[in-house]
């Protein structure tokens, strides 16, 4: 059997002028900008035979899997909750405060519904389970968002979650980026992690 291939894309930049946390509050949608970079990824795709886009229900994550499907117009979207943006009580907060703690969401949790790190995993390797049960050897793309990419990232390279506090600030993922997983049939870890940010090639 072919090998399967997961694109996990994270969306665009988004419209925030308050420059807020905007986590899982609705409608932040993509900015002008935004536009633009799920525009670049989408054609960085163009020449994958993606069979799906599935997509986190976040308005800016739905934007940003329209763009992209534009160019599969035979891809069907799906959206799925387990893909959705980190819970955490920090939304609506101004940015100064994200940085008070260094955009620590997980070990400064405020609330016992927080979303730990592990929490995240757990919902985003049930999504996988499927993705790989009905598209194997397919090429499928997922939109989400930073974290949820990051954390999939480093379980797949075997390294710690905690390790996610190293990509905070100027190493933190590009808009738009694409992270590609490749799975061999019957192995649970990827055999390459290759990440890509088409708005800066």
């Amino acid at each position: 059997m072919k090998q399967t291939t997961l694109y996990f894309v994270r969306h665009g930049e988004v419209y925030n002028p308050q420059d807020i946390v905007y986590a899982r509050l609705p409608r932040f949608r993509l900015s002008e900008r935004g536009v633009r970079e799920a525009e670049t990824t989408a054609k960085y795709l163009k020449r994958k035979p993606v069979k799906a886009v599935y997509s986190s229900p976040m308005l800016r994550a739905r934007q940003t899997a329209r763009i992209v499907q534009g160019y599969h117009p035979d891809a069907p979207v799906h959206f799925t909750r387990r893909l959705i943006e980190v819970k955490t009580s920090y939304q609506g907060e101004p940015r100064a405060v994200m940085q008070s703690i260094d955009w620590n969401f997980y070990d400064n949790r405020r609330h016992p519904t927080d979303e730990s790190r592990e929490d995240i995993l757990e919902r985003l390797l049930k999504e996988l389970a499927v993705t790989r049960r009905r598209h194997a050897g397919e090429q499928v793309v997922w939109v989400a968002h930073g974290d949820p990419v990051i954390i999939l990232t480093l379980w797949g390279k075997g390294r710690p979650l905690t390790d996610l506090q190293a990509y905070k600030g100027k190493t933190y993922i590009g808009h738009a980026s694409v992270t590609a997983f490749t799975f061999e049939p019957g192995r649970e870890l990827p055999v390459q992690v290759e990440y890509t940010d088409p708005n800066k090639q």
